[in-house]
């Protein structure tokens, strides 16, 4: 299982890739101009803000996973304008508004998900101990258990004239 660490550098890499595309695209060379300099400067600004204290956090792990989702499809799609073939792209998307269309509701994605990491950072800064809230639900919800564990078990001790209820608490 990759660390966040890795992932956000596998993001980065994502982000250098496309970019170096840019002088081969042969299709939409703006929009793909437009894609490589959103990846590059927001990963720019979230590896300045990158720290071991809110990597920890689930919810950054699993944002992160979803943004290198995003980059993946961002980077399959240049590198469809990048193909010799580049008319095909121009001949299946018939109407060239879809295309932009497509770019717009991807950058939407990617900016959304950027945002969402930089709010786990700040989520976290002012609520230090956050990510171990997971934690301590997991530990308290055990204590719980063993609490009416052993109320069953005195409640049954203390109820042998009543059969009925010893065997509801034994189904509990």
């Amino acid at each position: 299982m990759a660390s966040p660490s890795d992932l956000l550098n596998r993001c980065v890499d994502l982000a250098k890739a496309v970019s170096s595309q840019v002088p081969e695209v042969k299709f939409n060379k703006l929009l793909c101009k437009l894609l490589a300099r959103s990846y590059g400067l927001f990963l720019q600004d979230l590896k300045r803000e990158f720290s071991e204290d809110f990597s920890m956090d689930p919810r950054y792990r699993t944002t992160l996973l979803e943004l290198r989702r995003i980059m993946l499809c961002g980077q399959i799609l240049v590198t469809q304008w990048t193909q010799e073939d580049w008319w095909m792209s121009v001949l299946t998307s018939s109407d060239s508004a879809v295309v932009h269309q497509k770019v717009a509701l991807h950058l939407r994605d990617f900016f959304e998900c950027t945002k969402v990491l930089l709010q786990i950072k700040r989520c976290i800064m002012y609520h230090p101990v956050s990510h171990l809230w997971h934690a301590d639900v997991q530990k308290t919800f055990r204590i719980d258990i063993d609490s009416l564990i052993s109320s069953i078990e005195k409640y049954k001790r203390g109820m042998f004239s009543r059969p009925k209820f010893v065997k509801l608490a034994d189904c509990l």
